[in-house]
């Protein structure tokens, strides 16, 4: 097995000491939600995103929680995003459909697990930190989170993602990561009013909506 990031990306990806990685600048904000209860973490990652460059402002891990409790910690921050990508796997399904009902379908992405799409998102981790767009915090649990996803190759040539289960988490900040920065690549979906004529009976214009996804199953996979 391989680590899939090395040391070395990953720490060229760490703000520098002293600086204020929370502060936001006003740029567009994007969230990712891995889903976890007892064992596993829940994990928020929010990034702003400033030119081509994703900075993160917010990682929030939660643990031994009641859902409607961990919920009043995450929907004020996901109320100020324009997307959000959420793990929809075991107990992210409540989460997902809870979440979709809030915010809408058009800013809620709900993504299940699967090994085509855990590989779908983990490369976009890897080629931001190497094209340098991408910051994270220094933490010690963070690097060692990045560090623990392993890529493996199957006897039938298949590529795997996979992570040791820690105290400290499943790789949850990591796929949390993943799906803030898929979350950003996928425009906001917006609201628009085209005309469609005028007719005897209405003479209202009639509101059309467009919504964006990877068509990958439900919202991604």
């Amino acid at each position: 097995d391989v680590a899939f990031l090395e040391y070395d990306l990953i720490a060229a990806a760490e703000y520098g000491r002293g600086i204020d990685w929370k502060k936001q600048e006003g740029g567009r904000l994007y969230a990712g939600i891995d889903i976890g209860r007892k064992h596993d973490l829940t994990v928020l990652w929010l990034l702003e995103k400033l030119g081509d460059t994703f900075y993160t402002r917010a990682v929030i891990e939660l643990q031994n929680m009641r859902k409607s409790e961990q919920e009043k910690i995450i929907y004020p921050i996901m109320a100020k995003c324009d997307r959000i990508c959420l793990d929809y796997t075991g107990l992210g399904i409540g989460w997902g459909d809870d979440a979709e009902d809030t915010f809408g379908t058009y800013r809620v992405e709900c993504v299940t697990f699967t090994p085509k799409v855990k590989e779908a998102l983990a490369y976009p981790v890897r080629s931001t930190m190497e094209d340098r767009r991408l910051r994270i915090p220094y933490n010690k649990y963070i690097r060692a989170d990045l560090r623990n996803v392993t890529k493996q190759t199957t006897a039938a040539g298949n590529i795997r993602f996979t992570a040791e289960r820690t105290p400290d988490g499943h790789a949850d900040r990591f796929w949390a990561l993943a799906l803030a920065i898929h979350a950003a690549a996928v425009p906001a979906a917006e609201y628009a009013y085209h005309s469609v004529g005028r007719r005897a009976d209405d003479d209202n214009e009639r509101p059309v909506h467009s919504t964006a996804g990877l068509g990958l199953g439900k919202g991604l996979w």
